[in-house]
């Protein structure tokens, strides 16, 4: 659940900026607070990057190691928007 919803965060992000390329450092300073995606505890970057690196592991973005930066939807955004479709 948690990974869906941070997918939707990211395809928000997506949206809003206008850019499919985004580092953890951009992310967390556009979500200063993960909460809203039931990130609560004592370590929310640890489940963030577990997160991140569950999508990446499912194809849903691709990590950039030399730059520290992740492409969203790898090259197929419509894959993106299809399968937000299907999960409702």
């Amino acid at each position: 659940m948690q990974r869906k919803k941070l997918l939707d965060l990211l395809t928000e992000y997506y949206n809003q900026q206008g850019g499919r390329t985004f580092s953890l450092k951009q992310l967390n300073k556009y979500y200063q607070d993960y909460s809203i995606i039931g990130i609560n505890g004592n370590t929310p970057q640890a489940t963030i990057r577990r997160l991140l690196q569950e999508l990446r592991n499912n194809n849903m973005l691709t990590f950039l190691p030399e730059q520290g930066f992740y492409t969203l939807g790898g090259k197929n955004l419509d894959f993106l928007w299809f399968f937000q479709i299907l999960s409702g």
